[in-house]
């Protein structure tokens, strides 16, 4: 009869355990059973602090057509490269429309050493056709590893553009907190 117990099925099973800790860990799985999964390697399109586009649909599908398919990010960056921790972060960002469209919600969010944005920011906002550019300001955390201050390091800032549940544009950037 087989032993449950060798040394060998033991051993397998730590293997499993810490493989799917780890695969948690480069996903950043939420322990309360959300959707809301960000890689921890996420595509790094961005120079740190610039707004490079990388303009996503609301799903694998492609965009929804809404009407809303004309609307691009053309810039998403903020006031610096580099911040401290508790300091001030004035992020623009200027968005082509095709038309007047009301009732949008625009939201960046981001610093996330765990499955939690340390900073997430939204504001209505409506646009003219043409460009239009949205500023907002934020603070970086105060502490991001049990108040022994912030984990220094690159973070990514996502700026979504939205109209009810319906993605319509998104733009990813790269900041640096430094200790």
């Amino acid at each position: 009869m087989n032993n449950p117990f060798t040394l060998n099925t033991i051993l397998k099973n730590i293997f499993l355990v810490f493989s799917l800790i780890i695969f948690c860990l480069i996903l950043g799985c939420t322990s309360d059973g959300s959707e809301e999964i960000e890689p921890l390697f996420a595509e790094q399109e961005q120079a740190a602090g610039s707004g490079e586009l990388l303009n996503r649909a609301a799903n694998d599908e492609g965009p929804k057509k809404d009407g809303h398919e004309g609307i691009t990010i053309i810039s998403f960056q903020t006031d610096k490269k580099t911040y401290l921790s508790y300091e001030e972060v004035i992020i623009s960002a200027v968005i082509d429309s095709p038309e007047k469209i009301d009732g949008l919600n625009l939201r960046v969010y981001g610093i996330r050493p765990y499955s939690y944005n340390y900073l997430d920011q939204h504001k209505d906002v409506d646009l003219a056709a043409g460009k239009n550019q949205v500023i907002l300001s934020a603070k970086t955390p105060y502490c991001t590893s049990g108040c022994g201050g912030v984990y220094p390091g690159p973070y990514s800032l996502t700026l979504d553009l939205s109209k009810g549940d319906h993605l319509i544009a998104s733009s990813s950037l790269t900041i640096t907190l430094a200790d």
